[in-house]
């Protein structure tokens, strides 16, 4: 077996949960397709412009379940006013472009917390003409790992790329899911400006937003914390489609 692109804690932590190695779960992702999240996962839980369904919790080997999709609240600042206007999946779609309008041919999207990688590999796979990286902290490597894409050692607060790089983010089940309860923490705030200053001006962040553990024993909670959340991803110039599963935001107004 050629080396592997993960550290050998995350290996061994994946290989006793799952019963294997996480490149051995990608290189046969119909063995045990609920290990690692891929192009169908993203495209149901990332993309709801295309999906007039969603699934009903997060367990996503459960994916014949499913409910409608929510309408979405659009939240925009202008002239230094802050509006809100509630959407139908139609009309975001017809703004954003879904699949079709985020991966763009000659683009270059970030997935953040790509963990074994199966969703970098099979988007690359299907959009041959963008270019897609994964990050993770659970990567020791920062260089191309053959034509499968580039895996970026990295943690999302402190991202190794240079401004304005991407056009396109993608963080499923990871960021914010993963980062601190409280909003003002600094890893969180710091998260949302990091992301900022890689992507490029009109860039499109797609992320899924299920509550956590956490959340579901704190009522009313979990709407506090999407609020601020909008709150902090107007102050560094995103526009906001929002509902109670998935955030899209599309850099219009960057500051610097």
């Amino acid at each position: 077996m050629s080396e592997s692109r993960y550290t050998d804690e995350f290996r061994e932590y994946f290989k006793k949960y799952w019963g294997r190695y996480p490149e051995e779960a990608v290189a046969r992702p119909t063995e045990l397709p609920e290990a690692s999240r891929g192009f169908r996962e993203y495209s149901l839980l990332l993309f709801p412009e295309d999906s007039p369904q969603i699934i009903a919790g997060h367990v996503l080997n459960r994916l014949s379940k499913k409910e409608p999709q929510p309408p979405f609240s659009h939240f925009v600042v202008r002239e230094e006013q802050t509006a809100q206007e509630v959407l139908s999946l139609t009309e975001v779609k017809a703004k954003l472009g879904g699949k079709k309008g985020f991966f763009t041919s000659g683009s270059k999207i970030l997935d953040i917390g790509s963990g074994a990688g199966k969703a970098v590999k099979e988007l690359g796979e299907h959009y041959r003409k963008v270019e897609i990286v994964g990050l993770d902290p659970l990567y020791k490597t920062e260089t191309p790992i053959s034509k499968e894409g580039l895996y970026v050692a990295g943690r999302w607060y402190a991202l190794p790329f240079k401004k304005n790089t991407f056009d396109g983010i993608l963080t499923c089940e990871s960021f914010p899911r993963h980062a601190p309860n409280d909003i003002s923490s600094p890893e969180y705030t710091s998260t949302i400006k990091e992301i900022t200053r890689v992507s490029k001006p009109n860039a499109i962040w797609r992320s899924t937003l299920f509550p956590t553990f956490y959340d579901a024993f704190q009522p009313g909670y979990t709407e506090a914390k999407r609020l601020g959340l909008v709150n902090i991803m107007l102050e560094n110039g995103w526009e906001v489609y929002i509902n109670e599963r998935v955030m899209i935001a599309k850099l219009a107004n960057k500051k610097s």
